[in-house]
């Protein structure tokens, strides 16, 4: 597994109890485990970090099934490497993953030691400004996670008592969407919406910098490349590295739990038509089932202040300002999407 052992360095940075009208409300405690100060790179949340004492960035990416470290990083570090017949799948190809002995991974408040980690991502790491470490749903499903990216933080939470409309303490009014339920071995946030009333589903992703749709759920929401008004973009890299063609195109609505997005500009791409399962007894390749429709990325996380729940399978969510939804074009600026709630 990827993070063996983790040591807190304080049990508890802070305690907040919430207001609450009600005597049984009132005993809601939330027990910040710890504040991770980030940056941003492409909306992406950043922070510091250390592997064996050497500074590294920090990608926390809730779309990574394991926390890694990347490929430039672990040589660059001279890191003893393992070979490994496992592969890493991701947006447009796979990658062979290695392993690595870490003696000692530092993030934030968080320390561990002793750790057999994955090795992947082969174009990353390379200098010390690059990602050296991804931290991964596999660390993040054991916390109610709170995104605020607006003031440059991510919160780690232990509540106790809690309704999950309590964990919005800075708001009355929220946004709910249900989260699918985690897997023994996937952490991965996925949730279903409804794009032009179809509905698809989709991962909840910081480490990818925009919102993506695949092109064959964009075509079944009836907009689809050499469609009028469908512009063809700049091309976009994947874990593999090599370049897809993108586009971007507009629809009228998009449904996130009780949030709509009206007249949303989303970059479409093919993004998993070179993730291909060969079928048993047979050489011909398929898209896998258990891909997603789309990519919820951090533009969204950075348009919103975001509370995830892993074991009440909720994400509960205000909006922030700014476009929910960005694509990025030459001289270009995307307009903003501000959000509305939902007629029920």
């Amino acid at each position: 597994m990827a993070l063996r052992r983790w040591l807190w360095t304080a049990s508890v940075l802070s305690l907040q109890l919430l207001p609450s009208a009600a005597a049984a409300e009132s005993a809601c405690k939330i027990i910040q485990i710890a504040e991770l100060h980030v940056g941003r790179r492409g909306n992406s949340p950043y922070t510091d970090g250390e592997v064996n004492g050497q500074p590294v960035q920090v990608l926390l990416d809730t779309g990574s099934y394991d926390s890694f470290i990347t490929s430039g990083a672990a040589r660059r570090m001279q890191l003893h490497l393992r070979d490994s017949d496992r592969r890493a799948r991701g947006v447009n190809g796979e990658v062979t993953e290695q392993f690595a002995v870490v003696d000692h991974l530092k993030i934030g408040k968080f320390v561990a030691d002793d750790l057999l980690l994955h090795v992947t991502g082969p174009g990353l790491g390379r200098t010390e400004d690059d990602i050296g470490f991804v931290l991964g749903a596999d660390f993040f499903a054991h916390f109610t996670t709170e995104f605020d990216l607006a003031h440059d933080a991510v919160r780690l939470l232990q509540p106790h008592d809690c309704k999950p409309e309590q964990l919005v303490y800075w708001d009355r009014e929220y946004f709910l969407a249900d989260l699918d339920r985690l897997g023994a071995n996937n952490a991965l946030l996925i949730t279903h919406l409804t794009v032009n009333g179809v509905r698809v589903s989709s991962l909840l992703d910081t480490g990818s910098a925009i919102t993506l749709i695949s092109t064959a759920t964009a075509r079944r929401a009836g907009v689809k490349p050499g469609d009028p008004g469908v512009q063809p973009s700049t091309p976009m890299r994947g874990v593999a590295g090599t370049p897809m063609d993108t586009w971007v195109g507009r629809f009228d609505t998009l449904n996130i739990g009780d949030e709509t997005a009206r007249n949303a500009r989303l970059r479409i791409a093919d993004l998993f038509g070179a993730d291909r399962d060969s079928g048993l007894g047979s050489h011909i390749t398929r898209v896998g089932d258990d891909l997603p429709d789309m990519i919820l990325g951090a533009d969204f996380f950075q348009a919103h202040r975001v509370v995830i729940l892993p074991r009440e399978h909720a994400a509960l969510f205000t909006y922030a300002g700014g476009p929910v939804f960005q694509v990025v074009r030459p001289n270009e600026t995307a307009a903003p999407t501000p959000p509305s709630a939902a007629a029920p």
